[in-house]
C-alpha cells in the first residue's frame, strides 16, 4: 500500500502544488504567470483529499515508509502558507517527517554544501 501513497504524493498531490508554486515563486516578474483559473481551488482539493488519510494517524501507513518521505517533501514545498497552515492535519504531519533525525541530517548535510556569498560548494565525496 505504501507504493500507492508514494506515487499519490508525486502524481495526485505535487503536479498541481508546483503549478502553485512556479505562478507565485518562480515566474512572479511576469505578469501572465498568475495562478491558472481554478488551479487555487484545485490543490485545496487535493489537500483535502489528504486529510482522511492521516486523520488519527500519524504517517500514511502504520509506520513511517518511503510514502511519508515523498509525502513530506511535497507538503514542504507548501511552505507556511494558508494551504497547510488552515489544515492543521497536514501541518503537524509535515512536522512529524521533517522532526525524523535522519530528516535533520540530511537537510543540514544538504545546507551545508552551501555558502550564501558563493553558492554550492564541492560536493562531498562519497565514501
Amino acid at each position: 500500500m505504501a507504493c500507492h501513497d508514494g506515487i499519490a504524493a508525486l502524481n495526485s498531490v505535487e503536479p498541481f502544488i508546483q503549478q502553485w508554486q512556479f505562478d507565485v515563486y518562480f515566474a512572479k516578474e511576469d505578469a501572465r504567470a498568475t495562478p491558472k483559473s481554478g488551479l487555487l481551488e484545485l490543490v485545496g482539493v487535493r489537500l483535502d483529499a489528504l486529510i482522511p488519510k492521516l486523520e488519527g494517524r500519524e504517517y500514511l501507513e502504520d509506520r513511517f515508509t518511503a510514502a511519508d518521505i515523498l509525502m513530506g517533501s511535497v507538503m514542504r514545498m507548501l511552505f507556511d502558507t494558508e494551504f497547510i497552515t488552515s489544515r492543521p492535519v497536514l501541518l503537524e504531519y509535515r512536522k512529524r517527517c521533517e522532526a525524523r533525525p535522519a530528516f535533520e541530517k540530511a537537510l543540514a548535510d544538504h545546507m551545508a554544501s552551501f555558502d550564501d556569498s558563493l553558492g554550492p560548494k564541492e560536493m562531498p565525496k562519497s565514501s
